[in-house]
């Protein structure tokens, strides 16, 4: 395999375990507080927001921005931004970009989420590490223009990168 060929070593963001911890820590709060003292109201207000959510990852990131299997308009595509960065799941740059690389390189060692590694691996292990291309290598091997065109993942974009 030649060196370009090659997955880059991967190593541990600590800053990602740290905010998983956080999350997670507060979910197991706020499931005791949903069973000791939540109104009804907010049990409802947050399977909402969670619908909404999830709604911005599959309809938004994964079927209009990564797959393309739908056009939309412009109300809908800020409503699936919107929805997609109340998920919390970065940005839909990077979301879509490790996406396409996921399906490029299936099941090999450049997949960032490789199903062979295991069900840990691919679905929470592979969110903590570096990755394992380079920026520039992944750019270059995975054709980025109808996303680098899209106004509303600019906007997105521009506020993750100031935010984080």
């Amino acid at each position: 395999m030649a060196e370009e060929e090659k997955a880059k070593k991967q190593y541990v963001e600590w800053a990602a375990v740290l905010w998983y911890i956080h999350v997670h820590v507060l979910g197991v709060y706020a499931i005791w507080l949903m069973f000791t003292s939540a109104k009804w109201m907010t049990i409802f207000y947050t399977i909402f927001v969670i619908a909404i959510s999830c709604l911005g990852v599959t309809a938004g990131a994964h079927r209009l921005w990564a797959h393309k299997t739908y056009e939309a308009i412009g109300f809908i595509k800020l409503f699936l931004m919107l929805a997609h960065t109340l998920a919390g799941v970065g940005s839909i740059y990077d979301w879509v970009l490790y996406h396409r690389i996921h399906h490029k390189y299936y099941g090999t060692d450049k997949d960032p989420y490789n199903h062979k590694k295991g069900f840990l691996y691919s679905h929470y292990i592979s969110n903590v590490l570096s990755p394992n291309m380079s920026l520039e290598e992944m750019k270059r091997n995975i054709d980025l223009r109808d996303i680098d065109n899209d106004v509303y993942v600019y906007f997105q974009k521009i506020f993750y990168s100031i935010i984080f």
